[in-house]
């Protein structure tokens, strides 16, 4: 984009006609300006073009526009003349700097708290018109240093150090370091004053470990909690490794209980997912032992691990006692009186819930009512005499009624009654329980 000027002189007084052009050794032309020293003497002017290099412009000879000419019409021409040097270079190359690390890469992640930064140019660097090194600026300045530079020429290196609070987030701390602007750091350019051109560098810092995650799910997108149960054999999995990875693969996982992992698929770089499918009932769990995968800083991952219990036996009644009888015992018959509340409590396999507003059912009709045990393995129910009501316990049965189908376990197997349908009478003996009377 300068302009060069420069004056040609003639062994006689010539003369202009439009304007002529001198043909200069790297290809390009001089176009005259203006003529003084009663024509002695003309000056041309150049343009020089981006991207220009020469080392030793000269003047080839004429062009064909315009024309100069002596008083006796004798036309400068290329015969007559020598190429003549102009004693000056052409460099109208902008120089190309850039800004790179060994340790990470533009726009990468490490987890290195200190990296070496070198600044190198297609040419040698100078700053306010002297050889040296150019001027960082970080950001964020606060959270780290840059060392004084070394090296020379066109190559310069600094170390960068990470401040004790930078890496306050899971995801890392980001810096960019760019070449100070003239204002701060001076003007950067090459030897013939052509400005540097850079892109900045920038990077994440990340010292955090990533925390891989497991969720668990039926079919139905039902979760599974962590230490939870399922009656569900084939269960959805999802593992989300927390931070960006690319080498967890399902050899990473552990698996406990027999059960066994297919179709392990990558949704993207932190989640995956997998199909689980239970060999046995019993407790079951995936590890993501710790060491097995790292994030794009190489921060390795820490332990993840999930268990639940797979459990597809339905609960059955152990047992049925009851208490509350205050008529006597006639003739080996215990006897209940109007106002007393007899507490039948059924004795389940394992812990059992019993769905809101269901009760079991008593042959004379009686009403029962929950007392407690929701939750575990002993419901108790009162039922609470009458007047009026006779019932002897040879013939009394408590049933399911609607029941059966909403008393489950913790993994929702529903009460099989089978044959425990007349609990009194079919686990009265082989309960032990004492008979009554009711009046």
């Amino acid at each position: 984009g300068n302009t060069v000027s420069f004056r040609a002189n003639f062994s006689e007084a010539v003369n202009v006609t439009g304007i002529p052009e001198l043909l200069l050794s790297n290809g390009a032309v001089a176009t005259y300006s203006s003529a003084f020293t009663s024509g002695l003497t003309l000056v041309f002017r150049y343009l020089v073009a981006a991207g220009t290099n020469y080392g030793n412009l000269s003047i080839v000879g004429s062009g064909s526009v315009g024309s100069i000419k002596d008083a006796a019409g004798n036309s400068f021409t290329i015969p007559n003349f020598a190429p003549l040097s102009l004693g000056i270079s052409i460099d109208a190359t902008i120089p190309i700097m850039t800004i790179s690390s060994l340790t990470v890469q533009n726009t990468g992640s490490t987890n290195d708290s200190q990296i070496i930064i070198q600044v190198s140019s297609t040419e040698n660097i100078y700053v306010n018109n002297a050889l040296g090194a150019p001027v960082l600026l970080l950001d964020p300045v606060a959270k780290g240093t840059i060392s004084a530079p070394s090296g020379a020429g066109a190559s310069y290196f600094y170390t960068f150090t990470v401040s004790p609070n930078a890496n306050l987030t899971s995801a890392g701390q980001q810096y960019e370091i760019n070449v100070a602007p003239t204002s701060i750091g001076g003007l950067v350019t090459d030897a013939a004053g052509n400005p540097n051109t850079v892109t900045p560098f920038s990077w994440t810092y990340d010292s955090e470990a990533p925390q891989p995650t497991i969720s668990v799910s039926t079919s139905n997108i039902v979760p599974v909690s962590d230490g939870g149960f399922t009656n569900e054999q084939a269960l959805d999995i999802t593992f989300n490794t927390g931070e960006v990875t690319t080498n967890f693969v399902s050899n990473d996982i552990t698996i406990q209980g027999g059960g066994s992992l297919t179709n392990f698929t990558s949704v993207n770089q932190s989640e995956y997912t997998a199909d689980f499918s239970a060999n046995s009932n019993g407790v079951q769990k995936l590890i993501i032992p710790a060491g097995v995968f790292t994030d794009a800083a190489g921060n390795n991952n820490i332990q993840a691990e999930y268990t639940w219990t797979y459990d597809s036996v339905s609960p059955f009644l152990a047992n049925i006692t009851f208490t509350g009888a205050t008529g006597g015992t006639f003739g080996g018959i215990q006897h209940a009186k109007i106002g007393d509340n007899l507490d039948i409590a059924l004795t389940f396999s394992e812990a059992v819930t019993l769905g809101s507003g269901l009760l079991p059912s008593l042959s004379n009709s009686g009403a029962l009512t929950l007392q407690s045990g929701n939750g575990s393995t002993s419901l108790v129910f009162r039922y609470t005499v009458i007047s009026g009501t006779q019932y002897n316990t040879s013939s009394l049965e408590i049933s399911p009624g609607n029941v059966g189908s909403s008393l489950t376990d913790l993994a929702g197997n529903s009460w099989t009654v089978g044959n425990q349908n007349n609990f009194f009478n079919a686990a009265g003996a082989a309960g032990g329980w004492s008979t009554c009377l009711l009046y």
